[in-house]
């Protein structure tokens, strides 16, 4: 098994939360998006849709500026970044209330979208 420089745990860091923070911020500019999208006459039944994409696409963003940071660690960091994001989506569920199975979807898209992106990030 290959041990982790000090550096590359630096790099690791540095990555998850750069991608913590990267994540919320592309979700709200993609929600901004497909609210655009929605008032030119796509109809509403696709709403849950975009949500899911919205929550997905977020965390693959973090999950890949986390990974590009990181240079090495893609999946492990993009993981992270899905936990955090995991995390933060948590606190806000339970603080209003709406905590229901529909609720685990998003997520486990928080976590899957992550982990993709930070995969992405350092095979391509």
């Amino acid at each position: 098994m290959e041990h982790l420089t000090a550096e590359q745990l630096r790099r690791a860091g540095k990555g998850i939360l750069l991608g913590t923070v990267v994540a919320p911020l592309g979700g709200a500019l993609l929600t901004i998006l497909f609210a655009a999208l929605l008032s030119v006459g796509i109809p509403d039944g696709i709403i849950p849709l975009f949500a899911h994409l919205t929550i997905l696409l977020g965390a693959a963003l973090g999950g890949f500026f986390g990974g590009r940071r990181s240079k090495t660690l893609g999946l492990p960091v993009g993981g992270a970044v899905g936990l955090g994001l995991f995390c933060l989506q948590l606190i806000v569920i339970l603080c209003t209330g709406n905590l229901s199975a529909g609720c685990l979807t998003y997520l486990a898209a928080a976590v899957l979208g992550g982990s993709l992106g930070g995969i992405c990030a350092v095979n391509l």
